[in-house]
């Protein structure tokens, strides 16, 4: 698996050369947020669709 840096990289070469610092920055941080939900997968913190709907009923109120 990349890494953040390598995956950030590689989205940026992909890239359009006209690309503002805004999309640029977006992008990094949608693969940052990509790498976090990983990690958080693989150590187990996750939710069940049960407890998802829980929480949105909550929020809902």
């Amino acid at each position: 698996m990349a890494t953040i840096k390598e995956a950030a990289l590689e989205a940026i070469k992909n890239m359009s050369d006209e690309s503002t610092a805004d999309e640029i920055m977006y992008e990094i941080h949608f693969i940052s947020q990509v790498f976090i939900g990983l990690k958080d997968a693989k150590e187990g913190k996750t939710l069940s669709t049960e407890e998802l709907l829980q929480r949105v009923k909550k929020w809902a109120k």
